[in-house]
């Protein structure tokens, strides 16, 4: 836990160095921001956002990764076990903010849709046909196999962007969205990741929630 909050900390500091050389212009078309707290679910996603003509219109495209290797111990946000994980996605959000002069503090509301998927590697207790002294018998065991997982969904959010430097934000947000998740597996039962409304394999209402921290120029 404490290396991942560190590098949510040094992450923090590079976006704002790197902001604060780059970003020199009031009028802004594009935005790139980084959500840090991806990072607790070993995840990364960066937000892109472009303005619709000169208009407070917006949209904001959001790919995001996912690499997780042996979470044998159940640690992480997902509290499951498994030998790896690998995913992406990326989401679609049209935002409509209150006043874009200057970004001085505005308020926004948005909408859109997000797709994600996950190959998650498993490992499960079982029961393995074995030979010895001629008999065919079942010896306890291991088996791996892998199971997909692509998750769909709709957001509504609301949030308030602050210029905390000359170019440099800080985005705030919640909202509401509807998840339905899809399985494939190699095994029977189909394992479900549906610990709570963040999990992996979560359908139902979801609470939406973060922050963004970006330039604009």
């Amino acid at each position: 836990m404490y290396k991942k909050i560190l590098t949510i900390v040094f992450f923090l500091f590079g976006l704002a160095q790197l902001f604060v050389l780059y970003a020199q212009t009031k009028e802004f078309h594009y935005m790139i921001k980084g959500e840090p707290l991806y990072l607790l679910n070993n995840g990364l996603c960066i937000d892109i956002e472009k303005r619709l003509g000169n208009s407070t219109k917006w949209l904001m495209v959001s790919p995001q990764f996912y690499v997780n290797y042996d979470n044998s111990n159940g640690d992480g946000m997902g509290r499951h076990n498994y030998l790896s994980l690998k995913g992406g996605g990326i989401d679609l959000t049209f935002k409509n903010y209150t006043s874009t002069k200057g970004f001085l503090s505005t308020v926004y509301v948005g909408y859109g849709a997000t797709w994600k998927y996950y190959d998650v590697r498993l490992v499960k207790d079982t029961w393995v046909l074995s030979e010895e002294d001629g008999l065919n018998i079942y010896m306890p065991g291991k088996k791996q196999y892998n199971e997909q997982i692509n998750k769909f969904g709709v957001n509504a959010i609301i949030g308030m962007q602050n210029r905390i430097l000359k170019g440099v934000f800080f985005d705030i947000y919640t909202g509401l969205g509807i998840r339905y998740s899809t399985y494939n597996s190699a095994d029977e039962p189909v394992y479900k990741f549906t610990s709570g409304i963040w999990d992996f394999g979560y359908t139902g209402i979801s609470i939406i929630g973060g922050v963004r921290i970006g330039v604009g120029f």
